[in-house]
Parts: C-alpha cells; structure tokens; sequence
C-alpha cells in the first residue's frame, strides 16, 4: 500500500490543527474583561443582544469511529442512507476503463449510561457495484470483479472527565468480500482509543489512533486527528469521513447549509474461489474532493446532495496469499452523491 497519500494527508491537517488552535486560542486570550453595566433607560431601547457562538460540533462518527460526546440526550438512533456514483474512467497502463456505483446506510445508536458515560453502537452496511469495460490488452483487469459488499460493526465510548477533557475508545469488526467470499477470510478487526480536548466553545481537539488488520496485508495504522472548530457562528472546520477527510461548512440560512470536503479512503475485498483470482485481493483507494449543499427541513431530518471528483485512485489485484499481481491508477473522474440523515 502506498503511504505518501496518508502521510500528505496528515501533514496538511497536522499544519491546519495548529493554525486552528493557535487562533482560537489567541481569540480566548485578546478578548476584555467583562464591564458591568447599568440597565437602559425604560425609555430607550436595549441593544439587540450578541448572538451567542455556536457549540463547538460533535465529531462525526462515521468517519473517525468517535462516539458523539453529546453526553446530555438520551438514547438516540440516526439512520443515514447514502448513494453515489463515479463516471466511468480509463486505468492509465491497462486496457480498461471503470465505473463504481455505491449504496450504504449507517446505523449509529447513542446510549447514555450516566452524565459522564456514553455508549455508541455503529453498523455500516455498503454495497459496490464496479462495472469494467475491458479491451484485448486489459490482462488482469479485465473483468476481475463486479458486486462486492462491506460489512462495519463498531462499538464505542465516551467518558466525560470535566468540562474539557474526555476519553474515547472502541473496537471494529469488518466483513468485506464479494457473497460467494470465505466469511473467515474476509474479515479484519481492529480499535482505536484517543482522548478530546475543548479549548473553549470555539475550538476542540480529538488525538489518537485507529489500528486495523487488512486482509492479507500489514496492520493498518490510522492517527486520529478529529478536531472541530468554529470559524464564526456560521462557518465550522471538522474532520470527517469517511476514512480520513476535512470538510468545511457554511451556514446559508434556518435550512440550507454549503459543504465542501476531501478524504482518504481505504477498501479491501476479498473474491471467491470462483473468480478470476481465485479467493484473491481487490483493494481500492483514492481521494475524492466535494462540495455539495445541505438542507435540513426539520431539526431530525438532514439532506445532502453533492458532486466533485476523485483526484487520485489506485486499483490493486493480490493473489490469495496477498501477493500483488497487478496494480494501476485511474485518471481523475467526477463523482456525484446523495445521503440524508435521521434521528429518532
């Protein structure tokens, strides 16, 4: 697997958690002592009050496995559906070109256990559907899969210590393969454990790491680096998934919301025994960069519709025995999605 990409990744956001904490931080610092003040006059209108800043954001659990640290609701369940597509595009050394269309939903209990404990129980379902256009020079890519299916359990925690610190943890259990795979050869398992840091209602802070087993490949070693802050009381900065990824949101008004964002995303698959590689490797990486709007009609229900690209992908084929065979990039694609969200 190539490193450069996370390792890029994590610099960039490495340099923009600095930037971030430095700044809010500095905001903390430079603003006056409070002043008391006499009432207005009965005669003369009072001031239009300071709008209140926004709390600082959860961090998402989908993308880095953290629970939400919303210690003060009670059982929650959100229901996120999701599709997308990427148009079909050409791999650069083989004789094929690829399309991937993919549907998921997410299911995220929230459960508290007392006033500083929370329990979140995470299952992702997800079907892929790549679709190969192989010419006579293809080799190995031609037509080496189609539908292939991932399975994401993931328990987590929360515990509140005070105001400003909190500790989190939990484990993963993965099943990804196509539905005639070995069930035993196509899982990995993995945890991640990391603590959350609030600054002050502006700027929060989660550090960790995730590690995962692969199929057939080393151990996969993913830093945890969550943060969320509040830019204003519109514009909010925060790591998001899935995978490894940054989105900024804007406020437009009560219902609609701007996004824009960009991640690292990681696959694996495990074939049958009937495929062309018998019981082989699929592995799937790439970068996709969206913007897209958000509308929230009610305070329970959150629809996302978005487009964009994938900059960069890598598709690799490994033998049973996790050998490569072939490996290529494609050439950058559009993308489009949709996904909404509700709780109960």
């Amino acid at each position: 697997m190539h490193t450069r990409t996370p390792l890029l990744l994590a610099h960039v956001f490495g340099t923009a958690l600095l930037a971030g904490a430095s700044l809010a931080q500095t905001g903390a610092d430079t603003q006056p002592a409070p002043t008391p003040s006499a009432p207005p006059p009965a005669h003369v209108p009072a001031e239009e009050p300071i709008e209140t800043p926004a709390q600082v954001p959860r961090v998402e659990t989908p993308g880095q496995l953290v629970p939400r640290p919303g210690l003060s609701e009670g059982l929650t369940l959100d229901l996120t559906p999701r599709f997308e597509y990427a148009f079909e595009s050409s791999l650069d050394d083989s004789d094929a070109d690829v399309a991937v269309a993919r549907a998921g939903l997410i299911l995220n209990f929230g459960l508290p256990i007392n006033e500083r404990f929370r329990m979140s129980l995470n299952t992702d379902v997800e079907a892929s559907n790549y679709t190969f256009d192989s010419g006579p020079a293809a080799g190995a890519f031609d037509d080496p899969f189609d539908n292939v299916y991932r399975f994401r359990f993931s328990p987590g925690f929360y515990y509140g210590v005070n105001q400003r610190w909190g500790i989190l943890g939990g484990g993963i259990i993965e099943l990804a393969g196509e539905s005639d795979a070995d069930v035993g050869d196509s899982a990995t398992y993995g945890g991640f454990v990391g603590a959350r840091h609030a600054f002050n209602e502006k700027f929060a802070l989660t550090g960790g790491v995730q590690v995962k087993t692969r199929i057939e490949d080393n151990l996969l070693f993913i830093p945890i680096i969550g943060f969320e802050w509040n830019v204003n009381s519109r514009v909010t900065l925060s790591t998001s998934g899935p995978g490894f990824g940054l989105r900024l949101n804007a406020v437009l008004n009560e219902q609609w919301s701007f996004s824009a964002a960009a991640s690292w995303e990681v696959r694996d698959f495990r074939l049958a025994e009937d495929a062309p590689i018998a019981s082989g490797i699929a592995r799937d990486e790439r970068v996709p960069v969206i913007v897209g709007f958000i509308f929230k009609p009610k305070p329970a229900i959150t629809l996302s519709l978005y487009g964009g690209a994938i900059v960069w992908q890598e598709l690799s084929l490994d033998d049973s025995d996790g050998d490569e065979i072939a490996e290529d990039n494609t050439d950058p694609t559009g993308i489009v999605g949709f996904s909404a969200s509700f709780r109960f």
